[in-house]
C-alpha cells in the first residue's frame, strides 16, 4: 500500500519523505525494498531539516527562472 501510494503521488510530481523515522523502522523499509522506492534522500533526521530542504529548492527555482510564474517545488 505504501509503495503504491509513493507511486501514484511521484506521478502528480509530488515526493513522499520521511522525518523522525526510527531505526526499526528504517531497518524494515531497508528488508522490504521500501528505501529502494522512496530513494535514500527521502529520510531527513527532522521536520526542520524538511523544511529547509524545501526552501533550498524554492530558493533555486527562483534563481534559475526569475520570470516564472513561481510555481511551488516539490520535494
Amino acid at each position: 500500500m505504501l509503495r503504491d501510494t509513493c507511486k501514484l503521488l511521484e506521478g502528480q510530481g509530488i515526493s513522499l519523505v520521511f522525518a523522525h523515522v526510527s531505526p526499526a523502522v528504517r531497518e524494515q523499509f531497508d528488508r522490504y525494498g521500501l528505501t529502494a522506492v522512496f530513494g535514500a534522500d527521502a529520510f531527513y533526521g527532522s521536520l526542520r531539516a524538511v523544511v529547509n530542504a524545501w526552501e533550498h529548492m524554492q530558493d533555486a527555482a527562483e534563481a534559475s527562472s526569475p520570470n516564472s510564474a513561481g510555481g511551488t517545488p516539490q520535494l
